[in-house]
């Protein structure tokens, strides 16, 4: 899975029903289909199962098209891009911003879509004959759904600058209704959302646009033709207007987008990632960064209210956003989200908890082929709920698979749970308990109904006021770090966890407050506070690393300790490049040059903007006498320290440009004080530059080697 290419999308499904999960990716080339062999490793089978050519491939998506019992893969394809350095000196005005002809998708012809019927051994691409090629549409996101509820999969397909369109399902062979259905939309459609908004039992579709274009809210009419006595008519009717979804995107450019009951009130709320095309004045080589909008559903008729500021940090940042998932990737009820950043480190939102009950209706793995298209009511007291499972595929992304989330406000029980299944089979559970995980099956035994008991020593839930006030306090806390205020931060820190004393952030970031202040023992506990409560804490690991390998008087310096907690650290997260960092400082220090060199050389590969890991390879090149391979690493180690590359950690802890004070001497390298302002000074490198700046840092290394050495020895005596 180690590649490197112009990825675009990818979509998760089990194509030969096996029970694991296979993987589909598409770029602006070849497009890829993996094989998962069941133990989670994967090879590389698209050419040999007949899924082959290349365009610029961009969304992709998995269903039962045919109704055979296996899964299809549709994937949409954008534009034929050609590198002509002509169409970079032509350029349109739009919106008071020159945009060159090489970057508007109107300059370049369509490129046509690609359905592959899966018939067991072998893909073919049945598109042209399906009549779902779409060779007039640039393509960029497509979804399967049920929209007139006849049994069948309909298809629509979001195009950029061509109108949209909706493929209606007569039993394999598709017919375009998009004019008839009032969705042949001709905007710039970036992303899709698809699901119940307004609670009336069939499925509505949102669409993201560029800038200017506001976005698209096609609520279906079909079940109000049906109660008009007027069957058969699939109708849509664009209210984002109506309902508060159009104007204020006007001045967004829209992205991945998906329906989320994220206060679990019964109604599903709306996610939007947005980001820029633009090139940004002041930095020509950035694009211009954006706000996430975060919709509630007030229902019908007072509609979406956009609550975003008040949502938390993440959602008040700027950033160039794209891609975007939701699932409750910690199963703790309630749904988080993970945006991708265009340039930059992705985003993971945690939800952090309401006071409603939830279901999840999740499908057992080896069934997980007949899932997409599946049909799940609730009905809970006077309240019932649809979905369609898998509907909905925001831009370039895929959202939870095999699971269907349900708010069910104040209902504490689930009076029905029916789950009907695209091959007609249905199944019925009667009073389910809320606050569960639901596994169903067309067959075999019912599983238990009862609600799940509350684990031993679980911690009572906070009372609404409480829960307002925690995060009224924790959010002022939050402000006041941003803001470098470190003792007003920990005050409000202590008095939010006085409220809920196990709460993840609030021990983190309030540690970080007391190793700031220096109090290295308070620190110490808070952060090991919060591996009692999540033991899988990666970043409260890294931390205690960072720690116990801190050189500052009266911090517990053990580093057999700050190993071992970085080792950790990268057990859980393999791609966070600060303990692999560290770990070669440590091993630099105890003059361990071979592991060393193996986790500075793994900190750049994971993170090519690694300064440390860049300048410190370069040291163990100079040592061992390689001149040129020396240069190549200070050369860029200087590149990044000027600003070609900006040093990152993996999870982006520390970051002021991402709401955080960096602890500004916990979070240095450990050798970093010894090279840093020098490296800052740096032209080009030279032969006798080379020779000095090393010379002087190894000279320096010694010094506080000797003096870590001592310290070691105190210690020992003292223990």
């Amino acid at each position: 899975m180690d590649r490197r290419a112009s990825g675009q999308g990818a979509a998760f499904g089990d194509r030969d029903g096996d029970g694991d999960v296979d993987l589909a990716l598409s770029e602006y080339g070849p497009l890829l289909l993996y094989d998962n062999d069941g133990t989670g490793v994967f090879a590389e089978i698209g050419a040999s199962v007949g899924v082959a050519g290349e365009r610029f491939w961009t969304g992709l998506t998995w269903a039962d098209s045919d109704g055979d019992g296996d899964l299809d893969l549709y994937a949409c394809a954008y534009v034929n891009y050609n590198e002509d350095p002509a169409l970079r000196s032509t350029a349109s005005q739009q919106y008071d911003t020159a945009i060159p002809a090489s970057l508007n998708p109107s300059t370049f012809a369509p490129q046509a879509n690609a359905l592959w019927r899966n018939d067991g051994d072998r893909f073919t691409d049945v598109a042209v004959v399906a009549g779902v090629d779409n060779p007039a549409g640039r393509s960029l996101s497509a979804t399967f759904a049920d929209f007139d509820e006849d049994g069948q999969l309909d298809l629509y397909v979001a195009n950029d600058l061509s109108d949209n369109v909706l493929y209606h399902n007569a039993g394999g062979t598709f017919a375009d209704v998009s004019h008839a259905a009032w969705v042949a939309d001709y905007r710039g459609a970036m992303g899709l959302a698809a699901g119940d908004w307004d609670n009336d039992g069939d499925e509505d579709l949102f669409i993201t646009h560029w800038i200017a274009q506001e976005n698209a809210l096609f609520s279906n009419m079909s079940g109000d033709f049906r109660e008009a006595g007027v069957a058969g008519q699939l109708r849509f009717m664009d209210t984002a207007d109506q309902f508060g979804l159009g104007q204020i995107a006007l001045d967004y450019v829209g992205w991945g987008t998906a329906f989320m009951d994220y206060d679990a009130d019964g109604r599903l709320d709306l996610l939007v990632a947005n980001g820029s095309t633009f090139e940004d004045s002041e930095s020509p080589d950035q694009l211009v960064p954006m706000r996430d909008l975060l919709f509630w559903n007030g229902g019908v008729p007072q509609g979406f209210y956009e609550v975003g500021e008040v949502s938390g940090d993440a959602m008040r940042q700027a950033t160039v956003s794209r891609g975007l998932a939701v699932a409750d990737y910690d199963g703790d009820g309630d749904t988080d989200a993970f945006i991708n950043v265009n340039g930059g480190n992705g985003l993971l939102l945690r939800h952090e908890g309401h006071e409603q009950h939830w279901l999840t209706v999740a499908a057992q793995a080896d069934e997980r082929i007949h899932w997409l298209g599946t049909r799940i009511r609730i009905v809970a007291g006077a309240h019932s709920w649809v979905r369609q499972a898998g509907t909905g595929s925001s831009y370039l992304s895929q959202n939870a698979l095999g699971e269907e989330y349900f708010g069910l406000g104040e209902s504490g029980l689930a009076d029905t749970v029916e789950v009907s299944w695209p091959d007609g089979t249905r199944r019925h559970w009667l009073n389910v308990g809320a606050d569960r995980r639901l596994q169903v099956s067309r067959s075999g035994p019912l599983p238990s109904q009862a609600r799940q008991p509350e684990p031993p020593g679980k911690k009572p839930r906070l009372s609404r006021r409480q829960t307002l006030d925690f995060w009224r306090i924790y959010q002022q806390a939050t402000r006041l770090r941003v803001a470098g205020d470190i003792v007003g931060a920990l005050a409000h820190y202590d008095s939010a966890l006085a409220l809920d004393p196990d709460h993840g952030d609030a021990l983190y970031h309030s540690g970080g407050a007391t190793f700031e202040l220096g109090d290295f023992a308070s620190a110490e506990r808070r952060w090991q506070r919060l591996l009692s409560v999540d033991s899988s804490n990666a970043r409260a690991h890294v931390q205690l690393g960072l720690l116990y390998s801190c050189g500052r008087q009266g911090a517990p310096y053990n580093l057999n300790k700050a190993r071992k907690a970085l080792h950790r650290a990268l057990s859980l997260n393999r791609a966070e490049t600060g303990p692999q960092v560290r770990l070669g400082e440590i091993a630099l220090l105890q003059q361990d040059w071979e592991t060393a060199g193996k986790h500075l050389d793994a900190a750049r590969r994971t993170n090519e903007r690694s300064i440390s890991g860049h300048y410190l390879v370069g040291y163990l090149h100079w040592r061992a006498g390689r001149g040129s391979a020396a240069e190549a690493a200070l050369q860029e180690a200087i590149f990044a320290a000027a600003g070609g590359r900006k040093e990152v950690s993996g999870s982006a802890e520390g970051q002021t440009k991402l709401g955080a004070v960096p602890l500004q001497r916990g979070y240095v390298g450990l050798l970093e004080p010894l090279w840093r302002p020098a490296l800052e000074d740096f032209g080009s490198v030279s032969a006798a530059g080379l020779q000095v700046e090393y010379a002087d840092f190894e000279q320096a290394m010694d010094s506080l080697r000797t003096q870590r050495a001592a310290r070691e020895q105190l210690r020992d005596g003292d223990e």
